[in-house]
């Protein structure tokens, strides 16, 4: 039996390996954050059905220039969003109180979707056609797509680091957002 140890250093490695081409075709694993346990088996099995979640967004009719298709992000996709989202939360810091507008900006979970994660939630913008989107201003209506993402704060010496995991992947509907369930 391989331990969780030696299986998330088998994913790091790999991830390094292939990270000069970080969106290929391949789905290929992503380093998801492992829950601490006293079960070897249970550790494995989340970090094995993590690395291989896919998020189904359903078509989305805005109106007039704005249908988006169904699209499937990969979750080597969801990960390179949400590693680009905690470069830029752990540029500002702490303190940062972002606008509505900014991106990373706080999840406010209007619509209650049931994201196992804990009350600290952002979110960041996901793109279809696998760029990873700058933080700014998208138009919504141009990327309709959002990573949702935990995140603590740690403090290790006299700096203070992120940890982040993902929660999901929504998607703007007409109205209200729209979950794109792992699957």
């Amino acid at each position: 039996m391989i331990s969780p140890r030696t299986l998330i250093t088998t994913v790091l490695a790999l991830a390094s390996m292939v990270s000069a081409n970080p969106l290929s075709d391949v789905d290929d694993l992503a380093i998801p954050e492992v829950s601490s346990s006293n079960n070897a088996d249970a550790g494995a099995s989340e970090l094995l059905s993590r690395a291989a979640s896919k998020y189904a967004c359903p078509a989305a009719m805005n109106g007039p220039g704005y249908n988006w298709p169904a699209h499937t992000f990969s979750s080597r996709q969801a990960e390179a969003a949400l590693k680009t989202a905690e470069r830029y939360q752990q540029r500002k810091g702490m303190s940062w109180k972002p606008k509505s507008v900014d991106y990373p900006h706080f999840y406010k979970d209007f619509e209650k979707f049931d994201f196992q994660c804990g009350k600290n939630k952002a979110e960041f913008p996901i793109q279809m056609d696998g760029k990873v989107a700058v933080a700014g201003t998208p138009d919504v209506r141009q990327v309709p797509d959002r990573i949702i993402y935990e995140y603590t704060w740690l403090k290790v010496g006299r700096n203070k680091s992120l940890k982040t995991r993902i929660c999901g992947v929504i998607r703007h509907g007409p109205g209200n957002f729209v979950n794109c369930p792992a699957k």
